[in-house]
């Protein structure tokens, strides 16, 4: 029933060819549906979005978090190549990947207004209480993680249990952009960083910047999937593919000597709370093995392709 409603949902706008007609649907399904839909309470919000998610976002034009081509296939190629799926198993996990966007939005709305009591219903309440309970026990970690649709609301979902973090940013700049979910991101980060510190890296000594927050008690959380690091070292293998990571938490860790933990969300089900995965990494060799932060990120994509971000940029990462 629910991929019979992800097809339909999909066929109703696909024709929509023109790039007006595509600009304002999709204007329309983020600006009004889904503030529309954040009314509701969680389980009413979810049904609906997956009715309503797919509005403004045709298979074939539709750039997500792109700015100058269509997602949908760079999507489907990078599902197709690195996880051996069929074209229409593909598909699937890209029409899923579109609705987490629109629940990703209005998930924003929740946690711009304030309503921290939706958090239970948004990720997983045991798995984060966990979480925190061993920050609370241990000290400030290094948590390493990667860009998954879930990531802001893991940020809410720490401080509502008292983990003080601070949080390695690229600058997003000032001005309204024009894509609609990079300015989504820009409203999360700019909202996070009234409570607790945003370390922008255009301000520049980032990776001091942090050290020193952590000898003060703070946590680092750092996502190492990020563009600008394929020519260097250190670089891991993932599904297959060799990818350079950035090498500042290796710097912190060599000067704090803090506990290391991946951590990352992963979609459960688009009317579902975000699962969480936690693992402890191994530094006994006196650095931080990265090799198992991409083992355990490869099992989340295993799990939960639909659930991560980098599939649009894994090309220029390898």
């Amino acid at each position: 029933m629910e991929e019979e409603t992800l097809d339909k949902g999909l066929k109703s706008f696909r024709d929509r060819r023109s790039g007006s007609n595509y600009g304002h649907l999709l204007r329309l399904n983020l600006r009004l549906i889904s503030p529309l839909i954040s009314r509701f309470g969680p389980a009413t919000a979810y049904r609906l979005n997956k009715i309503t998610g797919l509005i403004g976002k045709t298979y074939d034009m539709h750039t997500s978090f792109l700015y100058n081509r269509p997602a949908a296939p760079a999507i489907t190629e990078m599902l197709k190549n690195y996880l051996d799926l069929d074209d229409n198993a593909a598909r699937r996990v890209v029409k899923t990947f579109f609705l987490y966007e629109s629940r990703l939005e209005i998930e924003k709305i929740w946690m711009l207004e304030n309503k921290t009591n939706r958090l239970p219903h948004i990720i997983n309440e045991t798995a984060i209480e966990k979480l925190a309970e061993q920050i609370r026990k241990d000290g400030p970690c290094l948590l390493l993680s990667a860009h998954t649709f879930n990531l802001f609301t893991l940020w809410w979902a720490l401080v509502d249990r008292g983990v003080k973090f601070c949080l390695p940013a690229a600058d997003q700049g000032s001005e309204k952009t024009s894509n609609l979910l990079h300015q989504t991101v820009r409203d999360y980060i700019a909202a996070f960083s009234k409570i607790m510190p945003v370390l922008y890296t255009n301000e520049g000594n980032t990776v001091g910047r942090c050290i020193e927050l952590v000898k003060q008690g703070y946590s680092a959380l750092i996502y190492l999937d990020v563009l600008g690091y394929r020519n260097r070292d250190p670089r891991v293998k993932l599904m297959g593919n060799r990818i350079g990571v950035p090498t500042g938490c290796l710097r912190i860790f060599a000067e704090t000597g803090v506990p290391v933990k991946f951590v990352c969300t992963y979609g459960a089900g688009l009317d579902e709370p975000y699962g969480l995965m936690v693992k402890s990494l191994d530094v006994s060799s006196g650095t931080i093995d990265l090799s198992g932060w991409a083992s355990a990120l490869e099992e989340v994509l295993r799990m939960s392709p639909e659930s991560w971000v980098g599939w649009l940029f894994l090309r220029e990462m390898v």
